[in-house]
């Protein structure tokens, strides 16, 4: 199924996408860019977590980036598990970078 250009200028746009689409427009630094991206996910996917990890070379592979929600212990290691894991499927040469292979 495919959806047309008119069909999309007639989705309702949220306040939380039109403030987040502000803030990035206002030349904010990454940090709160990505801050705001992750309330705004969060939000409109009426989800507890959302977290944004960037690969990295560190023991993990993973460098935490920004987040809300799964302060838990437990939490954080089992997203942190689901990224790695796409991201040996889905990018495997990322993946090795990452793991410093």
């Amino acid at each position: 199924m495919s959806i047309g250009r008119s069909a999309i200028s007639e989705l309702p746009v949220s306040n939380h996408i039109l403030e987040f689409t502000a803030l990035a427009a206002a030349g904010h630094d990454i940090e709160a860019i990505c801050d705001g991206a992750v309330r705004s996910i969060a939000v409109e996917l009426d989800v507890d977590c959302c977290h944004v990890l960037q690969a990295s070379s560190t023991e993990d592979g993973l460098k935490f980036v920004a987040g809300q929600g799964g302060e838990e212990g437990w939490a954080k290691h089992a997203v942190r598990a689901i990224a790695l894991r796409a991201l040996s499927r889905y990018a495997p040469a990322a993946d090795a970078s990452a793991m410093g292979r």
